[in-house]
Order: C-alpha cells, then sequence, then structure tokens
C-alpha cells in the first residue's frame, strides 16, 4: 500500500507540546516557535504519541487531507510568504491561516510571526502528502531505497572510477535530498542515498567507509558535512559532534552549529554568537562575535573561520580580523572583510571602497573603487582590467587586449577569461605572462585544477590540458554536468532510464594525468594526489615515508626535511631541487615544494635511495614499490 511521508524539517529551534486535540483526529503535531507562535497539522498516524526533540529531522506519515493551521501569540501577526506545490508549482489557498492539502505532492511552506515590520520567528518546513490512506509502516531507514541502478545506462562507453549508483541533482524529479554526492575531501565524501538524508561515507574506491548512522541536516549548503584536518562535523539527536575517518565520536558539543576545522580551530555558535573551540573540544575565543567569514567566496566550499591563522569577523555591524591568540588585527571599523588567502585580505569601507591588507594588519595599497578580486597565486585581477602583485604593481594589462577580460583569478597558472571569437562571447585561458594560450572558443570553462580544466563546447564535455589539447571528451547528451577535478576524482551526472522515468545520476572519473601508487600490493591513499613534474612523479612525503617504514624530522626554521632508513639519510629542503644522500649531492628533476598544503617529494628518487624497488605499469598508470621491509 502507498504511504503518506511527512518529513518536518525545522530550520530554528522548535519543541513539540502534547497534543490536546480529539482522538477522532487521530494525531496532532504541533511545533512551537519559541513563546512567538505555533504550527498544528492534524491527520498525524502514530500509534504512540508523537515527540519532537531540538534539531531533529523527525519521520512522521499522515493521511489525506491534511489541514496546517498557524497560530500567533503575544498579538503578533502570522504571514505565510511562501506556500507552493513544488512538484505541479500550483499556489494553495489560504484561509484564517489554515491550509488543508488534499492533494498529493510535495510542499514547501514558509510562515513568519512577526510585530509591525520585524519578524520575531519563521518556520520552515517541506511536506509530503500521499492520498491514500493507511497504516503500513515502511521502513523509512532502508539506506538502500531509491539507489538501486536503473536498468538502461546511456553511459556505456564512460570509464568510471566509482559507478554511477547515486541520484544527482534532482532536475529528473529526484527529491533534492536523495543520493546527493557531495565533494571528496581528504579521500572521503559524504553521500545521502534515501530521501530521508540518510548519509555515508565512501572513499576513493566507493567503499562504504562510514555506515548510515547520521543524517544530513535540511540545508545542505550550509550543513553539508565534510572532513577537514582529519574530523567531520555531523548532527546527531539533535546535537552537534564530530567524527574521524573511521566513524569514531571525537568531540560532542552543545552549539546551536559548528563549522569545520581550520588551521586547528572549529567556529561555533550559540544564542547568536560565534567563538572557536580546539580540538579538545575546549572554547579557546569565547562566544563573542556576531558574524564571520564564512569561506563560500572562491577559495572553499562551506567551511569557515581561521584561514592562515587569521579570521575575519564582526561585531556590533562592523568587521575586522583576529588571530589565533584572539588579539585584534584589523580594528573592527570595516563594511566587510574577506578571509586571508596568499597573505593578503581586502577590507572595504562602505562596501565600496578597499584596500589590500598583510597578515599584520599593514595597509599594502591606496583606498580605492578599483579593488579587484583576493589574491591568489600571488596575482589579484582588478576592476580595471589589470592584475597586479601584492605592491600594487601592474603585471598584466588587459585594457589594451581587445575583447578580452578577466572572468576570475589564477589557478595552477591559468585564469579564465571571457572574450569574443568570431561575434560570440566565450571563455578561454590566460597565463601569467598575460598570454592568451586557450582562446575563448568555449560555452562555460571552469578553473584548472589537477592539471585540467573542464569545459563545454556544443555538444561536447571536454577536459583539456594547458596547452588546449583534449584529454577527456563525452557526449552532452550522455553527460549533463561535470565537475573539477579534486583528489583525483571529477563529478561526472549521467541520464539513466528506469522504471519508465529519466533519473540524474552521479558517478566519478579518474584523472588520466594522475598515478596511482602501490607500496607491497596495497593502495596508498593520498590526501594530495600524485602529480607529474617535468617527468617526475611528485608524491605526499607523509605517506610515502610512512609507508617505507622512514623516521623523518622537519626543521621548520631551514624547511630541511631529513628521512632516515637504516644508514641511509637524505636531506631535502623545500624550494630546492638538490638533496643529499649521505651528504653526497643529487640533481633533483624539480624543486621539492608543497601543493595544497601538502610537502611533496619525488617518488621514484626517494624510493630508490631508501633501496626499495620502483616498476612502472604504463597499460594501468600505477606505479609499484616493492620496500623491502620483512
Amino acid at each position: 500500500m502507498k504511504k503518506t511521508l511527512l518529513i518536518i524539517m525545522v530550520l530554528c529551534f522548535f519543541f513539540l507540546e502534547k497534543s490536546t486535540y480529539a482522538a477522532n483526529e487521530k494525531q496532532v503535531l504541533r511545533i512551537n516557535a519559541g513563546t512567538d507562535g505555533y504550527v498544528t497539522i492534524t491527520n498525524v498516524i502514530s500509534d504512540k504519541e508523537v515527540t519532537w526533540t531540538d534539531k531533529i529531522d523527525k519521520e512522521i506519515t499522515a493521511t489525506a487531507p491534511t489541514v496546517i493551521t498557524f497560530k500567533a501569540k503575544n498579538s503578533l501577526t502570522t504571514h505565510i510568504t511562501y506556500y507552493q506545490d513544488e512538484k505541479n508549482r500550483e499556489q494553495i489557498e489560504v484561509t484564517n491561516n489554515t491550509v488543508t492539502l488534499s492533494k498529493p505532492g510535495e510542499y514547501d511552506i514558509l510562515t513568519s510571526f512577526s510585530k509591525g515590520d520585524q519578524s520575531v520567528q519563521e518556520v520552515h518546513f517541506l511536506l509530503y502528502v500521499n492520498e491514500e490512506k493507511g497504516n503500513d509502516e515502511k521502513e523509512l531507514n532502508n539506506v538502500n531505497e531509491g539507489s538501486d541502478s536503473p536498468v538502461s545506462k546511456n553511459y556505456k562507453n564512460i570509464n568510471f572510477a566509482i559507478e554511477p549508483i547515486y541520484f544527482g541533482s534532482g532536475s529528473y524529479g529526484e527529491d533534492y535530498r536523495q543520493g546527493r554526492v557531495y565533494t571528496f575531501s581528504e579521500g572521503l565524501a559524504w553521500v545521502t542515498v534515501d530521501k530521508l538524508g540518510t548519509a555515508v561515507v565512501i572513499n576513493q574506491n566507493g567503499d562504504q567507509v562510514i555506515g548510515p548512522k547520521y543524517k544530513m541536516p535540511t540545508d545542505l549548503y550550509d550543513y553539508a558535512y565534510q572532513f577537514s584536518e582529519g574530523l567531520s562535523r555531523v548532527l546527531s539527536n539533535g546535537q552537534w559532534i564530530y567524527i574521524d575517518s573511521k566513524g569514531k565520536e571525537i568531540i560532542t558539543t552543545n552549539y546551536d552549529l559548528v563549522y569545520n576545522f581550520q588551521d586547528g580551530f572549529a567556529a561555533v555558535k550559540k544564542d547568536g554568537k560565534w567563538g572557536f573551540i580546539d580540538k579538545t573540544g575546549q572554547e579557546v575565543i569565547k562566544l563573542q562575535y556576531d558574524e564571520l567569514d564564512n569561506g563560500h567566496y572562491l577559495f572553499d566550499d562551506g567551511t569557515g573561520g581561521f584561514y592562515e591563522e587569521r579570521a575575519a569577523v564582526a561585531k556590533g555591524g562592523k568587521w575586522g580580523v583576529i588571530d589565533k591568540a584572539g588579539k585584534v588585527i584589523l580594528p573592527f571599523k570595516y563594511s566587510n572583510i574577506n578571509n586571508y588567502k596568499d597573505g593578503i585580505t581586502i577590507a572595504y569601507y562602505n562596501n565600496v571602497e578597499g584596500a589590500y591588507f598583510d597578515r599584520d594588519g599593514k595597509q599594502l595599497t591606496k583606498l580605492t573603487r578599483l579593488i579587484g578580486w583576493p589574491f591568489n597565486e600571488g596575482l589579484a585581477a582588478y576592476d580595471d582590467s589589470s592584475f597586479k602583485d601584492k605592491t600594487g604593481k601592474t603585471v598584466i594589462n588587459m585594457s589594451n587586449m581587445a575583447n578580452y577580460s578577466p572572468s576570475g583569478v589564477f589557478f595552477e597558472g591559468m585564469v579564465v577569461i571571457s572574450g569574443v571569437m568570431n561575434g560570440v562571447i566565450g571563455e578561454g585561458f590566460m597565463n601569467k605572462q598575460g598570454k592568451v594560450v586557450i582562446k575563448p572558443v568555449y560555452e562555460e570553462a571552469l578553473d584548472f585544477s589537477e592539471g585540467l580544466a573542464m569545459v563545454r563546447m556544443k555538444d561536447k564535455i571536454l577536459y583539456i590540458n594547458k596547452n588546449g589539447k583534449t584529454i577527456l571528451s563525452f557526449n552532452a547528451s550522455d553527460v549533463k554536468s561535470a565537475g573539477s577535478f579534486k583528489d583525483g576524482l571529477a563529478e561526472l551526472e549521467v541520464v539513466v532510464e528506469g522504471d519508465g522515468e529519466s533519473h540524474l545520476m552521479k558517478g566519478f572519473i579518474s584523472n588520466p594525468l594522475i598515478i596511482k601508487v602501490t607500496v607491497d600490493g596495497v593502495k596508498l591513499a593520498l590526501v594530495q594526489p600524485p602529480v607529474i613534474i617535468n617527468g617526475s612523479a611528485q608524491v605526499p612525503l607523509n605517506a610515502i615515508f610512512s609507508s617505507l617504514k622512514v623516521n623523518v624530522l622537519f626543521d621548520k626554521n631551514t624547511q630541511t626535511i631529513t628521512a632516515t632508513r637504516g644508514s641511509t639519510v637524505i636531506k631535502m629542503t623545500i624550494g630546492k631541487d638538490i638533496a643529499y644522500v649521505n651528504g653526497k649531492a643529487v640533481k633533483l628533476a624539480t624543486k621539492v615544494q608543497t601543493i595544497n598544503n601538502t610537502t611533496m617529494v619525488p617518488l621514484r628518487f626517494v624510493s630508490e635511495a631508501l633501496g626499495a624497488n620502483v616498476q612502472l605499469d604504463t597499460i594501468t598508470n600505477t606505479i609499484s614499490i616493492l620496500s623491502g621491509n620483512k
């Protein structure tokens, strides 16, 4: 028998009072908005009294007609500001603050309790209504619900590293929480596997490493989970906690909201004020700030707090910058401040004029309206169509380049530009010398990541290298969207047919430029994927030395790495292309460097210098290391 599924997702903190309604109404769910107002929903099916705990999404079944009533207390006015059947796009008639839902569908409802023009409290929830009555309880926690691959695959010629067994964005009628795949971070990704937001964690092989214990909160963009510095925040029984990569609960908090760890600290919020905790859960900077820059701008995907040991925070409507000791670096007098990037931030006066400041709060440029993008890779795009360095010197002047303009910042030495080719506006790429190396012939271009950029051209989705050469090609009829590579993987969204319907499903493809590394037959799990520089494979220092059982010392002052295995001692310095093996100098193919805050070392050199055997399989693009360890 078909079921009615009622999912209430409350965006502020409410509690449920026991119903005093007549028994013939079966069950009444009452959601309170503090002391200001409440919402009641009738015909809730349950053999037991429905209970509600702060901050928990509750799954409830109900029958149509379902009656929703909005009531305000303390002489407040109720405004139902958004009420629409999301599926059928039909308005719902509201009479005397009451909505009667007799038609099946998905309803997105927002009501505001206000006094005059001031909103006091809002209640927002989604309601799924089915026309059939019934008391059969469907198992709501089956993580495989909706996850079986439909029978018809349109992607047979695509070599997926992780098969598209998860539902995509929902453009083809799927619930927007069902099967959402989040970006890989530290080799792990959260995936929701049903309409209730039940979430699991997969690794880069597609294996489930953390089971369906947690649920993704309602607002996916603000509350999405990801691993950062070895921990991920999750919401468990109404309480924000942090778990490690094995699913072990490490920190339990009592805050209303927490963010991911950045620079060893995590931003936390309670009663409208922000502060910071460390990895022991101790509150190291007390709750006192009204806002913080949450890092969505350009360089982050949802985390917020400290960047480069500095945090942009607001008090009394003005922004400033603090360090990890809570010391004020920039005073609270600015209208807005960006997070630090490349040791530089932008501070604005009245959201119009701004200047660049360094980590010590020193103003680097004059106050001007022609402020630009944040710095990345040492350059920033200004509004006068120029790229300037940190001294304010113009490095690239695009004002003399007819038909070209910058569309972002530099990533991996390349920046997206827009321009006109044959009377059509398109996107291409320019290098740091100001040369347009890839003409703007593409309808869409994403930034370079891990050596490749996704571009869209007519009926094709392509991944190109920095010479403009096509490395991967897909038909747009098969692939609806594609993302940038991260951790060696990129998302592809494909269309599949099944049960008479079309579905969007997401899988992951591997970066063909990135090699795989195994040690004694075991694949290394790498936070930063290997990269090829000047023909030399560079791998994360910690991963390769740990697998070879090497003792490592790092001198922070000289940036020197000392690796010892048996009688062999290797010394390398970040930024140098000379290494020393037992005191003898060896010229390296490239300098030792850091990529995404990870120190990378030449794989073949360190392996063979330490007595390991290295083999390359060109078919599978895999480097196999035989350590010789017993």
